[in-house]
């Protein structure tokens, strides 16, 4: 479900309608739109590469059966691996491919806002982040995209959705159609996995409100507004003491900080009972200054593949192991 708003827009400034990169996870596929390729590098902004893990442990849990009655048995939770690649633009960076051409959506760029684009390289259930090399002569025509035009790209999608009145839906900002090319050892490769992109806007503005809907902004100098804390009190003014946040509009809010990292929740103002990935994207995510996003839940790709048994065993960030190839371990 989307606002007849943001479609409009889409046409208006021409941006493509969010696709299906072909992609071996087949199970979460949204469309039938071509993957467009695209050659990462720091000739822009800043890139980086996050590499991070999580599973490989056993816990109780009950498994469900055909008759409705679930079975206790030790589950067993595999490792699985996702890569993330974040781009960060500066403003003036932005607002440059943007002039004049593209009327005011420059202005949407403020002085010390940051345009971050991040692409999460998910796996199926069991498996890594595999890549493969590519000839780019080998790419359909119209297909390889200049980094120039998916920053600029990134650009449009946050001012359109700011055109829009920062609706509480990932439309604008959310897409599995954009494949990253990346040279080493001497050839260009590209991943075999889903590829999620997300379009934000990092800001530096010290405030108290609660972003209701905003689901663009990354904003480190917002209030904390702990999940338990507001689930207190709604459960207490509406004297349901079972009542949860499902369906409580939430922008991108401040969990916590803590080693070096903030942790965001967030909650679309469009509840669906049968979401796709691109309306939720990340979910949950942990974002570090100067790098991006560093980690996520990834709940809405996993779920697809999970029985209920063992969803609530991955609703978990994950750990990360390496940052542009130093091992770390972020508390």
């Amino acid at each position: 479900m989307a606002f007849p708003s943001i479609r409009l827009l889409w046409a208006l400034l021409g941006v493509p309608v969010v696709g299906w990169a072909q992609t071996e996870n087949t199970h979460v596929r949204h469309s039938q739109s071509p993957r467009q390729y695209v050659l990462l590098s720091d000739s822009l902004g800043a890139l980086h590469h996050v590499k991070a893990q999580r599973g490989g442990r056993q816990f109780e849990g009950i498994l469900a059966s055909d008759a409705g009655q679930g079975t206790p048995a030790t589950i067993t939770i595999p490792k699985v691996s996702v890569e993330i690649l974040n781009l960060l633009v500066s403003a003036p960076r932005v607002r440059q491919l943007l002039a004049p051409w593209e009327g005011n959506d420059a202005s949407y760029f403020l002085s010390g806002d940051t345009l971050l684009i991040t692409m999460a390289l998910l796996p199926t259930l069991t498996g890594r982040v595999t890549w493969q090399p590519v000839q780019p002569d080998t790419i359909p025509s119209g297909s390889l995209r200049s980094l120039a035009d998916a920053v600029r790209e990134g650009g449009k999608r946050i001012a359109a959705y700011r055109k829009a009145g920062n609706p509480g839906v990932h439309d604008l900002l959310c897409r599995d159609d954009l494949v990253p090319l990346v040279w080493r050892q001497g050839q260009y490769w590209a991943p075999s996995s889903y590829v999620l992109t997300e379009y934000f806007q990092v800001r530096h503005r010290s405030t108290q409100t609660f972003p209701a809907t905003d689901l663009a902004t990354v904003n480190i100098l917002g209030r904390l507004f702990p999940k338990e804390v507001l689930l207190q009190q709604k459960r207490r003014q509406s004297g349901n003491a079972h009542a949860q946040l499902e369906g409580f509009p939430a922008g991108n809010v401040i969990q916590r900080h803590a080693g070096g990292r903030y942790e965001f929740w967030s909650n679309p103002s469009v509840t669906l009972s049968h979401p796709d990935v691109l309306h939720y994207g990340s979910g949950d995510f942990q974002y570090r200054p100067g790098v991006g996003v560093v980690s996520s839940t990834y709940k809405f790709y996993f779920q697809r593949m999970l029985d209920h048994s063992t969803q609530s065993a991955w609703d978990e960030f994950f750990d990360v192991m390496s940052i542009d190839g130093s091992v770390v371990k972020l508390k």
